[in-house]
């Protein structure tokens, strides 16, 4: 079959191996093997398919390495080979591919650092290497990688280290998701730069801060939730008019609700709960009519004594009333609900408290309400019972 161009089998109920001889056909342009049963290794004779542009085995049972041949293919484009039990490295030989645009290893077993030779693929338009076992820290070079465009996947794997600025340099990409890893630092204010960034989730890390300002102005998701995050929302929100979602659950988010929240009109899910905010439910949380999820729940936190030393006044100044913000290098927290020895220390109660706002039974997408383990008193409002 010296002429055969095209050669598609995907979707079958094939089994067995992958025919070493599949490297003699020089002819072929386009092999699509998916979605069947084919096992073993993938043999290094793919090394050999001179013109082959399209290499696709995804969907299957295969096993072993990443064969280091596929660096000798110089025409490839195409390179899928998701969901399957492929383990061991990611060869570094792979950067020499200039050609490749399309690079798909997600779902495996792979254990392996990101090659920096990743960043030579200069064609490159979509990268997917979630849900493997990735260990080492984001190589800076994949900020070369100008094109890429779409979703940039590096969740579920083993990641350690800061986040490169250099992604910032990713000015096509739409979803950026570094989830499930163990990143640590801030979060770098360059991913701002990412001009066409939509969606992002750096959930289950351990960042300490992350700069949410109005340079996110066209970011619709956000997922910053079950980090360490240890500072105070921003007194102005309303430069992110696109928000639709925003979780912070499970950090140390601490300080007051700002009004400002009130602005994001297209907001639908807004999950604050498992941290250390303070004071009432502001009144401007009324104006979000396309809310669907409030979760303000497990704020409420047991009393935490500082010496005013750590504290934004002194004791003798303090008057009864006014909100205290204490930060030991260790805790923070913010409370109105305040006692002092008249000396040197201050204790505080963290916790959001006052009514249950009335009007929260006047938005009607609403579907999810959480409350709970806070210091709210007085009656359950009736007009809850509008939210049928």
């Amino acid at each position: 079959m010296s002429n055969l161009d095209f050669f598609a089998l995907y979707f079958n109920n094939l089994n067995g191996a992958i025919p070493t001889e599949i490297g003699m056909v020089e002819s072929l342009t386009h092999l699509h093997l998916g979605g069947n049963n084919l096992e073993h290794t993938i043999p290094t004779e793919i090394g050999a398919m001179e013109n082959i542009e399209t290499l696709l085995l995804n969907d299957n049972a295969l096993h072993g390495a990443i064969p280091t041949e596929i660096g000798m293919i110089e025409s490839l484009t195409s390179l899928s080979l998701f969901n399957n039990s492929l383990h061991g490295m990611i060869p570094t030989e792979i950067g020499m591919v200039e050609t490749l645009q399309l690079l798909l290893l997600h779902n495996n077993t792979l254990n392996s650092t990101i090659p920096t030779e990743v960043g030579l693929l200069s064609n490159l338009i979509r990268l997917q290497i979630f849900s493997n076992t990735i260990y080492g820290t984001i190589p800076t070079e994949i900020g070369r990688l100008q094109y890429l465009q779409g979703a940039l996947n590096l969740s579920s794997t083993s990641l350690t280290g800061t986040v490169p600025m250099e992604l910032g340099m990713l000015n096509k990409i739409k979803q950026l998701d570094l989830s499930n890893n163990s990143l640590t630092g801030s979060i770098p204010t360059h991913l701002a730069n990412m001009t066409s960034l939509k969606h992002l989730n750096v959930s289950n890390n351990r960042f300490i801060s992350f700069p949410l300002g109005e340079e996110w102005n066209i970011l619709e998701t956000c997922d910053l939730s079950h980090n360490q995050i240890k500072q105070e929302l921003p007194f102005d929100m309303s430069g992110i008019p696109s928000l639709e979602s925003l979780l912070l659950s499970n950090n140390l988010f601490y300080g007051e609700i700002p009004n400002s929240l009130g602005s994001l009109a297209r907001m639908q899910k807004l999950h604050l709960d498992n941290n250390r905010f303070s004071g009432t439910i502001p009144d401007t949380m009324l104006y979000l009519l396309t809310l669907r999820e409030l979760n303000l729940s497990n704020n409420r936190q047991e009393k935490m004594c500082f010496s005013s030393y750590f504290c934004s006044e002194f004791v003798f100044e303090y008057q009864l009333g006014n909100i205290v913000c204490c930060d030991d290098n260790i805790v923070s927290a913010c409370s109105d609900i305040v006692e002092t020895d008249g000396e040197e220390t201050f204790c505080l109660l963290p916790g959001l408290r006052g009514m249950i706002p009335a009007g929260f039974g006047s938005i009607p997408t609403l579907e999810l309400l959480d409350l709970s383990s806070n210091y709210f008193a007085g009656n359950i409002p009736p007009e809850i019972g509008r939210l049928s």
